[in-house]
């Protein structure tokens, strides 16, 4: 549970939820196109769970993202702040 809330975990959350505000999806839109409940949404962006790498990657196209280069830009961002 401690490594949930890691400070990359938290940062990859935020990031994804920014991602979702940036386009103005609200959690129940982004929810529909995951074929989820909006409490997955919900409770993956609040913490209260982890996404694998195959629903991360859901994600990422259900917002349009390039799943590769988000991942590459946050761990980018992660050394530079030192927060890996």
């Amino acid at each position: 549970m401690e490594r949930l809330y890691a400070p990359r975990n938290q940062k990859l959350r935020q990031h994804l939820r920014d991602a979702r505000e940036r386009l103005n999806i609200t959690q129940q839109e982004l929810a529909n196109k995951l074929d989820r409940p909006q409490s997955f949404v919900s409770k993956f962006e609040i913490g209260e769970r982890r996404l694998d790498v195959m629903e991360y990657v859901d994600v990422c196209e259900a917002l349009s993202i390039d799943p590769v280069k988000f991942l590459g830009q946050l761990l980018s961002d992660a050394a530079k702040k030192k927060w890996l």
